[in-house]
């Protein structure tokens, strides 16, 4: 695929997103104790969709990870979660030699290839739009959790439970663990996600008056869509 034609596949989420650095030889092991993933078991130089969940189980803020080859990560989170999330790690960290900052760089979704990634080669994508970001996160059936809806869902509700390698319930504990682990061995899911759609955005806010509703409404091909929770 060319420059050009690969360009065309390639929408800039800076606008949306920032990028949270870990770096330190303790980074990993701090996170693997917070984050709803084993990151020992992710490959490196990949971003994968993790989350981080408070002690009742609810999630926080999802996200995307990298585990670099020494060890390093970065994160991959909405733009009006960076502070409380920054805020949240920092106050972790305690005595671990561990440094988290913002960093500064180009942060993309390859529609060809159903990715993110950063760089900071000169690119001629276009910025995302909150249409097009969604539309990725419909298509790829991820829910994003920022400050909108923080703390309202727990993690098998939003099908986490149903992606590759996004929760663990093997590795040992993180917050809210008991409560997720419990869930998934001696109770029953009652709720999942799902993509609701209309003809119109009128009609399609009346069906969400009976969910709880995830994201906001999008247009696509002459319809409107939204992520909402549900009972099964």
């Amino acid at each position: 695929m060319s420059n050009e034609e690969n360009a065309k596949n390639l929408i800039t989420i800076n606008s949306l997103c920032s990028l949270l650095y870990f770096s330190g030889n303790e980074s990993l092991n701090f996170l693997n104790n917070l984050l709803l993933s084993d990151l020992t078991q992710l490959d490196i130089n990949t971003y994968h969709f993790s989350a981080l969940c408070n002690a009742k189980g609810r999630v926080v803020a999802s996200f995307w990870i990298k585990i670099h080859k020494n060890k390093d990560i970065s994160m991959i989170c909405a733009n009006n979660m960076i502070s409380q999330l920054k805020q949240f790690f920092t106050m972790r960290r305690f005595r671990l030699k561990i440094s988290i900052e913002e960093k500064t760089t180009g942060l993309f979704i390859d529609d060809y290839n159903h990715c993110v990634f950063d760089s900071n080669k000169e690119s001629n994508a276009k910025d995302a739009t909150c249409q097009q970001f969604y539309h990725y996160m419909f298509v790829e059936d991820l829910a994003w959790i920022d400050a909108e809806n923080t703390e309202k869902f727990i993690p098998q509700h939003i099908n986490y439970d149903q992606i590759n390698n996004t929760m663990s319930f093997t590795k040992g504990c993180y917050p809210g663990q008991e409560i997720i682990a419990r869930i998934k061995y001696l109770g029953t899911i009652k709720k999942r996600m799902f993509l609701e759609h209309a003809t119109n955005e009128e009609s399609l806010r009346k069906k969400l008056e009976n969910f709880d509703v995830l994201s906001p409404i999008i247009r696509h091909n002459n319809l409107s869509y939204a992520q909402v929770v549900k009972r099964i």
